[in-house]
């Protein structure tokens, strides 16, 4: 068993964010506005693209570093985080450097987050988070994750994104399975 949540998402690309955010408005709760610059460093010795990277998150005076594990990959991604604050993000980037880490690529991500509490059927029963973002260079998106505490789950959780989907009308054609470092590291088309 994992002893760390499992962080199980999926994203698809929206062209109409304002039906979206409409919807939102009547079915989810709003929590917050999202303004993150990443930085994706990896160590300078791989050449190209790599998944052996973690993630450097400002926002604002905050700075967070994650690293995820990917435990499955099911249409949606499944992994495991581990993440902390970093109090000086100019000394954290210096320290790295001297180890060698260099940036893969850089993202900016805007757009609200919301909330859709699981209802009395819903398994895994934890709430569903939805991000309408809008990522530099690559469009609007929505995220919608849940957090399980094992791999058993996962399923379960992919089902309820995938219902939420449908009832925003957004369709399996939609959904983008590359990562925004992919697409932001292979350009547009």
């Amino acid at each position: 068993m994992n002893e760390r949540p499992i962080e199980v998402e999926i994203k698809a690309r929206i062209s109409d964010p304002e039906s979206i955010r409409s919807w939102l408005a009547k079915n989810a709760r709003f929590l917050e506005e999202i303004d993150y610059h990443d930085v994706y460093f990896k160590p300078e010795s791989i050449e190209g693209y790599t998944y052996n990277r973690f993630r450097l998150r400002m926002s604002g005076k905050n700075s967070l570093v994650t690293v995820k594990d990917k435990i499955a990959n099911g249409g949606g991604e499944a992994c495991a985080e581990v993440e902390f604050e970093v109090s000086d993000t100019a000394a954290f980037i210096a320290f790295i450097r001297s180890f060698g880490f260099a940036a893969l690529v850089e993202k900016t991500k805007k757009g609200k987050r919301y909330i859709i509490e699981a209802g009395p059927s819903d398994k895994p029963d934890g709430p569903a988070r939805i991000e309408l973002i809008e990522i530099g260079g690559l469009g609007w998106f929505v995220e919608i994750e849940i957090m399980v505490a094992n791999e058993d789950e996962i399923g379960g959780a992919w089902k309820r994104i995938k219902k939420i989907f449908r009832e925003l009308g957004i369709g399996e054609e939609d959904v983008e399975t590359r990562p925004y470092t992919r697409m932001i590291f292979d350009g547009p088309k």
